[in-house]
């Protein structure tokens, strides 16, 4: 089990990670800066920062993707 930290997990889709992240899973919201990061709080002290891809970092789903 994970307590604590931050985990930056890089999506294809900041409105849909969001949306997935807040309604599916039940969490909160507690920062969005438009498309380019957002801070959801998944309790016990960790906090999720979805993050779009870049060149640097390829899409999920894509050739060198996660």
């Amino acid at each position: 089990m994970i307590t604590g930290g931050n985990a930056t997990v890089f999506v294809s889709n900041m409105d849909r990670a969001v949306q997935f992240y807040t309604e599916v899973l039940g969490l909160k919201l507690t920062n969005r800066f438009g498309d380019n990061w957002a801070t959801i709080d998944a309790g016990k002290g960790l906090t999720i920062g979805p993050h779009p891809a870049s060149p640097k970092y390829p899409a999920p789903g894509t050739k060198g993707g996660i």
